[in-house]
């Protein structure tokens, strides 16, 4: 029995992991480190006011799931109606096209730092999604997501030896 419920914890876990791994995307990286050239410490007391909100919104959102055992546009519609639950979907499509581009950005890029073309990268890249999302189950691309997650901190000790530039 205790390791039935140990599963579920490291499953929620996984959910959460992933939730964190979409905030460290190529577009809020480098977004992060030009507001950094350009305004230094200046705005880092804001984001320690901003953390403890951002944590709340987010625990918000999941309890909000779990326990409604609903998701946020069936939410929406249900409480705000279907046109509100139409601009709901439109501006997360517009946001999740705006992530995708930014990160075949420097996907693109960080095979250009091994010789390899533009066109084979995001040839493979796409490939690769398109695969892992035609499995059809959450739980493998949630291990899939966690396993090229896995290779993210990577980053932080040779973001100073290349030119990110894209």
């Amino acid at each position: 029995m205790k390791s039935v419920a140990s599963l579920r914890t490291l499953g929620m876990g996984g959910a959460g992991t992933l939730v964190m791994l979409a905030d460290m995307d190529v577009g809020n990286v480098v977004a992060a480190a030009q507001a950094g050239t350009a305004w230094g410490y200046r705005f880092l007391p804001l984001l320690f006011v901003l953390i403890p909100c951002l944590y709340f919104l987010q625990e918000l959102t999941v309890r909000l799931g779990i326990f409604s055992g609903r998701g946020y546009g069936e939410l929406v519609r249900e409480r705000f109606g279907i046109g509100w639950s139409c601009v709901s979907a439109t501006a997360l499509v517009i946001a999740t096209i705006g992530s995708l581009v930014t990160q075949f950005t420097g996907i693109a890029g960080i095979g250009e730092l091994y010789g390899m073309p533009r066109a084979l990268t995001l040839f493979l890249a796409t490939t690769a999604l398109i695969a892992i999302a035609g499995t059809g189950s959450y739980r493998r691309m949630q291990y899939a997501a966690l396993f090229i997650g896995a290779f993210e901190p990577v980053f932080s000790p040779s973001h100073g030896q290349h030119d990110l530039t894209l």
